[in-house]
C-alpha cells in the first residue's frame, strides 16, 4: 500500500522551518556586539563563529535526508 504525501504539509513544515531559521539569523545578528562583549573577543570572531555554526547545520540538514 502506498502513502500519499500531502503537499501541504511539506509547504508548510518547510515554510515554518524557513521562518525560524531567519528569524533566529536576525536575533543573532542584532545581539552579535552584546555576544562579543560578554565573551571579551571582537565582533568578527564571533561572526566567523556563527557562520561556521550555520554551515554545521545546513551539513547536518543535507546529510539526514
Amino acid at each position: 500500500m502506498e502513502q500519499k504525501v500531502n503537499p501541504y504539509v511539506i509547504a508548510l513544515t518547510v515554510m515554518i522551518s524557513t521562518f525560524m531559521v531567519l528569524m533566529d539569523t536576525s536575533i543573532v545578528s542584532g545581539a552579535l556586539p552584546y555576544i562579543a562583549g560578554s565573551l571579551s573577543v571582537t565582533p568578527d570572531d564571533v561572526a566567523w563563529k556563527l557562520t561556521v555554526i550555520y554551515c554545521g547545520f545546513a551539513i547536518i540538514y543535507w546529510t539526514e535526508r
